[in-house]
């Protein structure tokens, strides 16, 4: 039945997740980790969906499984689901267990997606579509309205598909958009208009300069400076290293234009505290 299958999928997904965070690792690297498990409802629009060939519109269920493993090369991502790929050593694992998780889903009108950093973790988000009967209680047009804004946003991804996503989501909630494609790029353009920019989407992992690093530069440049940081890792030490250093706000990768609508206007309209 449908919940055993469900069952399965998770129960594979702790399993590689937990390899991820023991056998996997190098011989003289401490054992062990963090696995969290969570599960939101998400609306899913017409700008998600041009990231996602395999999404439709409409209501999901996002299961989200997260670890802080040894994590999987970009250049292999794309196999990850692939029968008998593994990134296990010889002996470990037969590779279908991805394979499997993904048609499973894909059966259920569902899709998966993964986030991951090398010697920091994955994320793997399941996305199923809302059954009608849990959803007698949801108005048409309930909590679906975006939060239109104004003003000029600086997003620092270095992504190119993440940029131009967050850009169409930006620009119809209002925003004008300054886009950079690293962090010294972003803190050059910060520096040079810094008067216009009301807020400052950044994203936690890029190469060269790390999100809590430019961070620390544009809070030199303005103190009162506004951020929301993004990355595809919720349970991530840099990121709550960086929410204790006075970012404004935090929103998890991938996100709907109606999350980032309400995110942004939080962050803008927040007033910083005394010191």
């Amino acid at each position: 039945g449908v919940p055993e299958q469900i069952e399965q999928v998770i129960l594979n997904l702790c399993v590689n997740a937990s390899h991820a965070m023991t056998i996997m690792r190098k011989e003289n690297e401490k054992q062990g980790g963090r696995l969290t498990i969570g599960i939101k409802k998400i609306c899913i629009d017409h700008l998600f969906c041009s990231i996602h060939p395999e999404a439709t519109p409409g209501r999901f269920l996002l299961i989200s499984l997260a670890d802080t493993g040894v994590g999987i090369e970009s250049s292999i991502i794309k196999k990850i689901y692939d029968p008998f790929f593994t990134t296990k050593m010889q002996g470990i694992g037969t590779g279908l267990g991805l394979a499997m998780v993904y048609n499973i889903i894909h059966q259920h009108n569902g899709f998966i997606d993964v986030y991951s950093e090398v010697d920091v973790g994955s994320t793997f988000n399941i996305y199923l579509p809302e059954h009608e009967q849990w959803d007698q209680s949801v108005q048409p047009g309930e909590d679906n309205e975006i939060i239109h804004g104004n003003g000029c946003v600086l997003v620092i991804d270095d992504e190119d598909v993440v940029r131009i996503i967050a850009r169409n989501i930006l620009s119809e909630c209002g925003y004008e958009v300054i886009l950079a494609e690293d962090g010294r790029r972003g803190i050059e353009l910060f520096m040079k208009m810094q008067d216009r920019i009301k807020a400052v989407l950044l994203d936690m992992a890029m190469p060269g300069m790390s999100g809590d690093e430019v961070f620390g530069e544009l809070k030199k440049i303005r103190p009162d400076v506004k951020v929301l940081l993004s990355s595809g890792f919720k349970q991530d030490t840099r990121v709550e290293k960086v929410l204790s250093l006075g970012v404004s706000g935090f929103i998890q990768k991938p996100y709907s234009m109606i999350e980032m609508s309400y995110k942004l206007n939080d962050v803008i309209s927040r007033t910083e505290p005394e010191p």
